[in-house]
């Protein structure tokens, strides 16, 4: 068996494990690669400054409209600035956002989870810390504590 046979081999594994993939899982995939690389190459993507202003191109259309340009593909706004450039770097912001929440999020469980496991572990009446877990963990996920911080009146 050679080295080549080997490649060929791990190709067709690679083709057969997608094969039997959903489609949706795929697409859901191919979404999310797309979102990492426009989070990744924002800044050289864009064809202008995102808060360069254009004043002689001011309410342009996007590209399919009539009286539209390829100049900006998407259009600009009330103060020339092209939509497209903005359009990148909110999605560069908000999936940066959306990743350091994550990360955020995980730190944080593992860590708390961590300290009650060594602590007092599962049920121990004894322990402060789970006593504490065990109140907050059915107020945390429903919506109904934290509306009167969000000022929502009912």
């Amino acid at each position: 068996m050679t080295t080549s046979d080997l490649v060929q081999g791990r190709r067709f594994s690679l083709i057969r494990r997608l094969s039997n993939t959903p489609v949706t899982v795929l697409l859901a995939g191919g979404f999310m690669a797309l979102m990492l690389f426009v989070m990744v190459f924002a800044q050289a993507l864009q064809p202008y400054a995102f808060d360069h202003i254009d004043l002689l191109n001011r309410m342009a259309p996007p590209v399919p409209l009539e009286g539209s340009s390829w100049i900006h593909p998407a259009g600009t706004d009330t103060l020339g600035r092209d939509l497209f450039s903005r359009l990148l770097v909110g999605t560069q912001t908000s999936m940066l956002l959306a990743l350091l929440g994550t990360c955020l999020g995980a730190v944080l469980g593992v860590a708390l989870g961590f300290l009650a496991a060594h602590k007092g572990g599962s049920g121990t009446k004894g322990s402060w810390v789970w006593s504490i877990f065990r109140r907050q963990c059915p107020g945390s996920s429903s919506p109904w504590p934290s509306l009167p911080f969000w000022g929502i009146r009912w």
